[in-house]
């Protein structure tokens, strides 16, 4: 998991509620979504948050992945 320089950020368990086939696609999703947030803090992601907002900017990032 990325840190700040100060390094003292501690793991820390948090839910979020999904639509799956099944729990092994949502265990995927999981996965998924651990990995995928690991690489941006807090600042970045609540930006990309505001960012899906728009219905142009979840094609362009949906067209890219």
């Amino acid at each position: 998991m990325r840190q700040p320089a100060g390094g003292n950020n501690r793991s820390y368990t948090i839910s979020v509620q999904v639509q799956a086939g099944s729990e092994a696609e949502a265990a995927q999703m999981q996965e998924a979504l651990q990995s995928f947030i690991a690489h941006f803090t807090v600042a970045e992601m609540k930006s990309a948050a505001h960012k899906l907002k728009s219905a142009a900017n979840r094609k362009m990032i949906k067209t890219f992945l």
